[in-house]
């Protein structure tokens, strides 16, 4: 089924290409402007937002990060050991 899918076809279709698939259809104009209002309104909103005001305690920001990219790196090592990245 995904491999049909990745082929573009539809899984029992007799000729391989479905219908459907065989000429893709573009974005109507109703797709176009729910596109564009969701946007702005996420656009909107964004400019209406503050910053929040946080006190951070640097000392452990610090740790976390460092925890975080040793975490990176040892998973990293590791499978590029198993896969070699193939």
């Amino acid at each position: 089924y995904v491999r049909a899918g990745m082929e573009g076809r539809e899984m029992g279709s007799k000729e391989g290409v479905s219908q459907s698939r065989a000429r893709p259809r573009g974005r109507t104009v109703l797709d176009w402007l729910l596109i564009f209002a969701a946007s702005g309104i996420f656009a909107a909103l964004a400019l209406l937002a503050k910053f929040p005001q946080l006190d951070i305690a640097w000392n452990w920001a610090g740790a976390l990060t460092l925890a975080m990219i040793a975490l990176l790196t040892t998973c990293g090592i590791a499978l590029w050991r198993t896969t070699r990245f193939r």
